[in-house]
C-alpha cells in the first residue's frame, strides 16, 4: 500500500515561551497554532493529528504537487508571521516545518533563561512581526560600486526599515535584529525579505539586489523550498540576486547551512559574506561555502588610520578573500581618506557613506504588501481535519 507523505510543524520556542510566561500560556500557543492550522489546510488533502510540540500532517490528496506544497509553506508562513494574542500578552513563534513525523530537534531552549531579556527581546520581535504583518516595511538600499569608477554598481544592498503600527514611530534594526536572533526567529522574516526582493527584482529587470540572511536562518526547514522554486522558475531574477549571509550569529548546523546554500547558488543567484573578519565569521566556513562575495567588515578600513599596519592587514586580507571568492567588497568606506586607503590596499568594490548613504528608493515601485490571511469565505469552507496518528519518515533533504 502507498504511504502519505507525512509532514511535522515544530513549535521550536514553545519550551521557552513556557518558561518566560508559565505553562498555561504554552499550552494556549499550542492550541491557537492547532486553530489556525484548522483554517489554512484543505480538509480534502490534509489530515492531521495534534502533538504536544506543533502538529503532524499526512497529505490525503491524490497527488502532493508543487500548488499542494505552496499551500503547506504560504500556511506554515503566514502562521509564523503573525503574532499571536493570548489575553494580554503577545507573542511570536518559530515554527519549523519537517518531511516527517517526529519531531525535529527543538532549538533555542536555555534552562537558564533570562526571563526579563527574553520578555524584552519577544515585544520587540512582536512590533516588527505586526510591521510586517501589516504592510509597514519599507527597504533602503546602498550601493555596491567599482573603486575606480564609483558610477559602476555591482548591486544595490537592501536593508529593512519598519514603522510601528499606530504610532508610526520608526523600529530601530538595532533594535528587533538582535532580539530576533537571541530568540532564534530569524528564518521566517528572511524568507519573506528574500521573497519580497524577488517580487522586486522581477518587477525592475534592470535592477541587481543584494538581502540579507542570518546565518540561523539557513536551516532544513521545508519552507525554504518556496525561495528555491521561485528562483529556479525565473533564472533571469535569479541571476539579479546576491543573498548576504550575516554571521553574527551561529547557524545550528554548519553541513545543513552550507548544502542550502549550494542549493540557492544552483539556481543562479550569487552567495555574499557579510561582514567578514567579525562576529562569528570564519576561514573554514567561507572555504566550505564558497561564497561568490565577501564583503570585509567596516572595522578593517577604520583601523588604517589608526594603526601603523593597518593598511597592510587590509591588503593582506583582500589578497585572502579574493583566493575564497571571485569578488572582495570593501565595506565602511566612509570618506576620501578610506576611499584612498582601500585603493591602495587593492580593493575592487567598495561600499560606505562616501557612495551615498542607505535610501529608500522613491523614485521605483516597492513590491512590499501587507502579508494576508485566509478570507472569511475560504476559512468557513474549511472544516477540522482528522485526527488520527501516522507512521515516521525520514526527513527530506
Amino acid at each position: 500500500m502507498k504511504s502519505h507523505p507525512r509532514f511535522t510543524i515544530v513549535i521550536e520556542n514553545l519550551a521557552c515561551i513556557a518558561a518566560a510566561y508559565s505553562e498555561g500560556v504554552a499550552g494556549r500557543v499550542l492550541g491557537e497554532i492547532w486553530r489556525r492550522f484548522d483554517e489554512a489546510l484543505s480538509v480534502v488533502d490534509w489530515e492531521r493529528d495534534e502533538k504536544s510540540y506543533g502538529l503532524s500532517l499526512e497529505f490525503v490528496g491524490p497527488r502532493l504537487d508543487d500548488a499542494h506544497l505552496q499551500e503547506l509553506e504560504d500556511a506554515v508562513q503566514t502562521a509564523a508571521l503573525t503574532p499571536l494574542t493570548i489575553g494580554k500578552i503577545k507573542l511570536v513563534v518559530a515554527l519549523r516545518l519537517s518531511r516527517h513525523d517526529a519531531p525535529a530537534t527543538i532549538s533555542y531552549i536555555n534552562r537558564n533563561l533570562d526571563v526579563a531579556r527574553y520578555r524584552a527581546d519577544m515585544e520587540a520581535a512582536v512590533l516588527a512581526y505586526t510591521a510586517v504583518r501589516s504592510g509597514k516595511v519599507q527597504f533602503a538600499e546602498q550601493p555596491i560600486v567599482a573603486a575606480d569608477a564609483p558610477e559602476t554598481f555591482l548591486y544595490r544592498e537592501r536593508l529593512i526599515r519598519l514603522t510601528e503600527v499606530g504610532s508610526g514611530k520608526s523600529i530601530a534594526p538595532g533594535t528587533f535584529l538582535p532580539a530576533l536572533e537571541r530568540l532564534g526567529l530569524t528564518a521566517t522574516l528572511d524568507r519573506w525579505v528574500l521573497m519580497d526582493t524577488l517580487r522586486q527584482l522581477n518587477a525592475e529587470p534592470e535592477l541587481s539586489l543584494g538581502c540579507n540572511v542570518s546565518a540561523m536562518s539557513l536551516n532544513d526547514d521545508v519552507c525554504w523550498n518556496s525561495c528555491l522554486r521561485g528562483l529556479m522558475a525565473r533564472p533571469d531574477v535569479a541571476g539579479r540576486l546576491v543573498i548576504e549571509v550575516t554571521e553574527t550569529a551561529l547557524p545550528a548546523d554548519t553541513a545543513t547551512a552550507t548544502d542550502l546554500l549550494f542549493a540557492l547558488k544552483g539556481t543562479g543567484c550569487r552567495i555574499a559574506l557579510d561582514d567578514f573578519g567579525s562576529g562569528f565569521s570564519s576561514i573554514a566556513f567561507a572555504r566550505v561555502a564558497r561564497p561568490d562575495i565577501i564583503k570585509l567588515d567596516a572595522v578593517f578600513v577604520g583601523e588604517t588610520s589608526e594603526t601603523i599596519f593597518g593598511s597592510e592587514l587590509l591588503s593582506s586580507l583582500i589578497t585572502m578573500s579574493s583566493c575564497m571568492s571571485s569578488l572582495v567588497v570593501v565595506e565602511g568606506v566612509e570618506d576620501a581618506e578610506c576611499l584612498a586607503v582601500a585603493r591602495l590596499a587593492g580593493a575592487q568594490w567598495l561600499q560606505g557613506y562616501h557612495f551615498g548613504r542607505p535610501e529608500i528608493p522613491h523614485d521605483r515601485s516597492q513590491a512590499v504588501a501587507a502579508v494576508r490571511l485566509p478570507t472569511a469565505d475560504r476559512a468557513r469552507a474549511r472544516r477540522q481535519l482528522i485526527r488520527k496518528p501516522v507512521a515516521s519518515e525520514e526527513i527530506l533533504r
